[in-house]
């Protein structure tokens, strides 16, 4: 994918595509596991926490979800707690994988103030 450090700007985890895309198809395929935790924890293991964590400072959905669990997500170790935090609810595991997922895929045909999760 062809991307623009504008677009890379606009759209957090954009230049991290290829990866969530190659999870995405691993997981229609049935090669891993159809579990948001797992391709979360792969997601971070393939572009590693502290570039995670650079993304996702600009995520305002992973800011709350943090926010919510008591963390700043500002260190390898607050992501850690995190991700364990996330094993007690299904639904935040859902929310957080697609908070990044969404944040790369959204189109620039979606209007600016729809395009923050």
């Amino acid at each position: 994918m062809n991307t623009t450090m504008q677009d890379e700007e606009a759209r957090p985890f954009l230049k991290y595509w290829d990866y969530l895309e190659d999870l995405e198809i691993k997981r229609r395929k049935g090669q891993i596991p159809d579990d948001r935790q797992f391709m979360t924890l792969s997601f971070i293991d393939s572009i590693g926490a502290d570039k995670f964590l650079k993304e996702a400072q600009k995520v305002h959905a992973i800011k709350e979800i943090a926010r919510f669990y008591g963390t700043d997500l500002e260190s390898a170790e607050d992501l850690h707690f995190l991700m364990k935090q996330l094993n007690r609810s299904t639904t935040h595991q859902e929310a957080f994988y697609y908070s990044f997922y969404f944040a790369a895929w959204v189109k620039l045909e979606v209007p600016p103030k729809q395009r923050q999760f």
